[in-house]
């Protein structure tokens, strides 16, 4: 019997892929559901055993025109082109409506930070089913709502947000400079407006080129977790859903030790962070595992046995920590997306510290773990917190 099918459209970026697999897994049981996008992630996606359909093209809008040029002779000319041409629309619309005849999904679900593939599908088909799934939480850009990538509480002034603000026109300005006068954010107004989809563009700015409403958009994280803003109320949070395996957890003799910055490349000295954090546990005589690019371990093994978690503040990792109830000290290392404000939420409910990734030295992270170890406030917190009511087939059941 033919089972229907799911198109799942993510973000480049492993992190991305692997917030998806959980319930990937769950539509699996009675939906055939195929990830599609760019070709570097097939293995990784095959290995989980998923369908993975490469694609050539790349999402319009979000500024790749630059990457796909830096080979060409004239990139900055050829990228201007591009840009004002719509290339990339035209080579996405392209491929995607190759792929929808092909597979008829009965629901696309599109990861925000490529937003503009809603635009894309809807030119398409207008009646295709389609929703937008991020997992970290909304980008959006709102009077008393700390931005997502600042280091702001609730209740300071919205001085961080005028400078993100102030730091979008600027980046707007220096584009129409570059690209003869035209911007990431007017090649998706104009797109829209040919399309005649103004309908689906959000009234407020975001940190990425384009926010979508009137459209259903699910958040895996927890609302709990996320700062409260009343703009916010329209999404659905879900809560995470990875594809975890079940352990048997046995706990360390001595205090472990967790470090781990990410799978993304960040272009920071990490090797001489690492080494920062093996003299401090050193000098506490702890055990400590460090997971790098090179260095694969299973984070959920090692949480599950660990008494406090380093982490550059990726929400993935931010989610495995509450999972297994592990005390954060959060460095990011990103100040571009999630993980500075993600290292607010961490201090904000009181389940770990933060500190600053430049400036930190053995003894910074020594005192810090000194902390963590003496407060048991930290653990309390986390075992406090309260992820009921985010159950996996109630989220499938939104989507089929």
């Amino acid at each position: 019997m033919h089972r229907p099918s799911i198109l799942i459209l993510p973000f480049h970026g492993i992190g991305h892929f692997n917030a998806l697999f959980g319930v990937a897994r769950a539509l699996g049981k009675t939906h055939n559901v195929v990830f599609a996008g760019t070709g570097y992630f097939h293995k990784h996606v095959a290995s989980h055993g998923f369908p993975y359909i490469s694609l050539m093209s790349q999402p319009f809008g979000i500024g790749l025109e630059d990457w796909l040029r830096e080979e060409s002779k004239h990139p900055r000319l050829y990228a201007a082109l591009d840009r004002w041409r719509d290339k990339l629309y035209h080579q996405r619309k392209s491929e995607l409506t190759s792929l929808l005849n092909d597979l008829k999904p009965v629901h696309v679900l599109v990861d925000s930070q490529q937003a503009t593939d809603l635009i894309v599908v809807k030119s398409i088909d207008p009646n295709v089913r389609i929703s937008l799934v991020t997992n970290t939480p909304p980008y959006l850009l709102l009077p008393g709502l700390p931005p997502v990538n600042s280091l702001a509480m609730p209740g300071d002034n919205d001085d961080e947000l005028r400078e993100k603000l102030t730091a979008i026109k600027t980046k707007r300005w220096k584009q129409r400079w570059k690209y003869f006068g035209i911007d990431d954010r007017m090649i998706v107004d104009r797109r829209l407006r040919r399309n005649k989809l103004q309908h689906l563009k959000d009234d407020c700015l975001s940190l990425i080129t384009f926010a979508a409403k009137n459209v259903d958009h699910y958040v895996l994280t927890y609302k709990n977790y996320d700062f409260h803003h009343p703009h916010l109320d329209r999404f659905r949070y879900v809560g995470p859903h990875p594809d975890r395996e079940s352990l048997q957890i046995n706990p360390s003799e001595k205090k472990l030790i967790y470090c781990a910055l990410g799978t993304v490349p960040s272009g920071k000295n990490v090797d001489a962070f690492f080494e920062k954090v093996r003299k401090a546990a050193a000098d506490l005589d702890c055990e400590i595992i460090i997971g790098t690019l090179r260095n694969f371990v299973n984070q959920s093994e090692v949480l599950s046995r660990a008494h406090v978690f380093i982490t550059h503040g990726g929400i993935n990792s931010i989610h495995d920590a509450i999972h297994y109830n592990v005390p954060m000290i959060v460095y990011p290392v990103d100040m571009n997306y999630d993980q500075q404000g993600n290292s607010s939420r961490v201090v904000y409910h009181g389940f770990g510290l933060r500190g600053n990734f430049d400036q930190a030295t053995a003894d910074d992270i020594r005192s810090k773990l000194v902390e963590i170890f003496a407060d048991i406030r930290f653990k309390k917190n986390l075992e406090a917190f309260d992820t009921s009511g985010y159950d996996i087939d109630s989220f499938v059941k939104m989507i089929i």
